[in-house]
């Protein structure tokens, strides 16, 4: 049997490697993959204010704050993914 620094680094390893996986299917979409979900992201921004505004408890907040983590989620991966995008493009 492992001990436990050595079952947290193949743990640690494991995620570092699905990482770099992720990030390189993400680099190998489509331009239009990326505007699509930052569409998507502001959409889910704006209905989370929607909700917010109509909430009657404290499930429509929960819900609301549910949508706004998502929306901002999505916007700021495909920020992140046309920007490092652009600067690829500029250095070559």
């Amino acid at each position: 049997m492992g001990s436990l620094n050595e079952k947290l680094d193949n743990l640690q390893s494991t995620l570092e490697r699905e990482n770099a996986r992720h990030d390189d299917i993400l680099r190998h979409r489509p331009g239009w993959w990326h505007v699509g979900k930052l569409v998507l992201g502001c959409a889910f921004i704006a209905r989370s204010g929607h909700l917010a505004l109509q909430a009657d408890s404290v499930d429509g907040y929960a819900i609301a704050l549910l949508f706004f983590a998502g929306g901002a989620f999505f916007a700021y991966e495909s920020v992140s993914m046309l920007r490092e995008r652009r600067c690829d493009a500029t250095s070559s």
